[in-house]
């Protein structure tokens, strides 16, 4: 097996620990936290019909809350770093034609130091601002979500500041964190949790993201993986994703609706901060995948693998996410 360097160059930025927003009880947490994350995929079989193999792994990259370093890929097989067509997500890209290996194992592992989001100006990257005001497939602005969204904004000379706080405050006070009692939740379908006010973290912010740009706010799904509170080493169950809306100004501004709703105490804490217990992996909703064939795939969001045989979607394969904290 092959061992494959690949260090992603730090951008580690100033970190001022004040906020414009009130204070919390959020606000004791530790200010940074530097861990080891090990994102490992298998897949133990391919169907004998298969003639061509597409594998997009997602890899995250620094900014002005996180520093990625370290990066090692570990895999017999060749690849392509690259990013996608829209969001600029990094990505590790692996193309197979013909000869199709039985099974394959593909390990990723880099070293984090997240910090505390709460600084006096947030990014103030203003790419894509227009892209984050149109709907996605899953996240209409219109109709109803425009309807829902009215009933709550009714003053409309307001801030983005305060428009987003409504927002945020009626995401929580009308979606419960649920993923037993109804079918369905999990994918970020607005319409769907219009209806049923029930869902994880996809289906919270996907909500807070199509209400904010009903009113003309630019906002943008953020994913990745949450890290236990306490600190040692261990396996993670799955992803957690938030948002964030733009305020001039400000820049990005981000918010933690499903998390805020878990912790009532923090409710005030993560609309404008986030805690360092976390790492993000990508943005956007309808990722665009070019495929070795020169096919477009989207992918509804992109956290897991994304895998194609045959440029069909392949469900078969198995993940197994860890961490490990450094200090």
């Amino acid at each position: 097996m092959k061992l494959r360097n690949v260090i992603i160059p730090a951008v580690i930025a100033g970190i001022v620990l004040s906020i414009i927003f009130a204070k919390s009880p959020g606000n004791n947490l530790i200010d940074s936290r530097e861990f080891e994350f090990t994102y490992e995929m298998k897949i133990p079989e391919f169907p004998e019909s298969s003639e061509n193999v597409d594998i997009f792994i997602p890899l995250p990259k620094s900014d002005n809350s996180q520093n990625i370093s370290d990066m090692k890929l570990i895999t017999d097989l060749d690849y392509r770093i690259e990013a996608d067509l829209e969001y600029q997500n990094k990505l590790l890209h692996i193309t197979l034609q013909k000869d199709i290996p039985n099974s394959l194992n593909v390990t990723v592992k880099f070293n984090v130091k997240r910090f505390l989001e709460a600084e006096e100006k947030y990014s103030m990257d203003t790419n894509l601002l227009n892209r984050f005001l149109m709907p996605d497939s899953l996240v209409p602005t219109e109709g109803i979500v425009k309807e829902e969204s009215d009933q709550i904004i009714k003053n409309p000379t307001l801030t983005e500041i305060d428009k987003a706080k409504l927002l945020f405050e009626h995401v929580v006070d009308t979606m419960v964190y649920d993923k037993k009692s109804t079918t369905g939740w999990g994918r970020g379908d607005v319409l769907y949790a219009c209806d049923a006010r029930t869902g994880n973290c996809t289906d919270f912010h996907s909500l807070f993201i199509g209400l904010s740009r009903a009113q003309q706010i630019p906002s943008r799904f953020v994913i990745g993986f949450p890290i236990p509170e306490k600190k040692g080493e261990g396996k993670i169950s799955g992803y957690h994703c938030w948002a964030e809306f733009y305020s001039p100004g400000n820049g990005w501004v981000p918010v933690d609706a499903s998390e805020a709703f878990k912790n009532p105490r923090k409710r005030e804490f993560y609309f404008g901060k986030l805690d360092p217990n976390r790492v993000a992996f990508t943005i956007g909703r309808d990722i665009p995948l070019r495929t070795s064939g020169g096919k477009i795939k989207k992918a509804n969001y992109l956290i897991y693998p994304y895998v194609l045989v045959n440029d069909n979607k392949f469900d078969y394969v198995q993940t197994e996410f860890r961490f490990k904290d450094l200090n």
